[in-house]
């Protein structure tokens, strides 16, 4: 598969935004959506990701890194934390290193 531009494409708003200028600047036939799935609270997500880059027809993966639970917790991954936003403190639905994981994967 020879393609232009890779994009992590999670299916929200800001990766979709992206999505849409790489498509706009390759072309659709150009472009490679990679979606990754975790375990992460919001998966349905992932069938907005597949849902734009099949109306766009750009080609999209779905790649598994279920494995993260095994080596981090927070309450992105893990359904039974309650989330949680304190003043100066990161939130506990961060997941470190998680984009730059995705980034190498790319």
């Amino acid at each position: 598969m020879n393609k232009k531009a890779i994009v992590v494409h999670s299916g929200g708003m800001d990766s979709s935004l992206c999505l849409a200028l790489a498509k706009e600047q390759y072309g659709a036939e150009n472009i490679l959506a990679m979606t990754f799935t975790y375990g992460q609270r919001h998966l349905e997500e992932i069938s907005f990701a597949k849902n734009i880059c099949s109306d766009w027809k750009i080609d999209h993966i779905v790649i598994n890194l279920d494995c993260l639970n095994e080596i981090t917790s927070n309450a992105l991954i893990d359904h039974t934390m309650e989330i949680s936003n304190k003043d100066g403190v990161p939130p506990n639905t961060l997941v470190v290193g998680r984009n730059g994981l995705m980034a190498r994967i790319s």
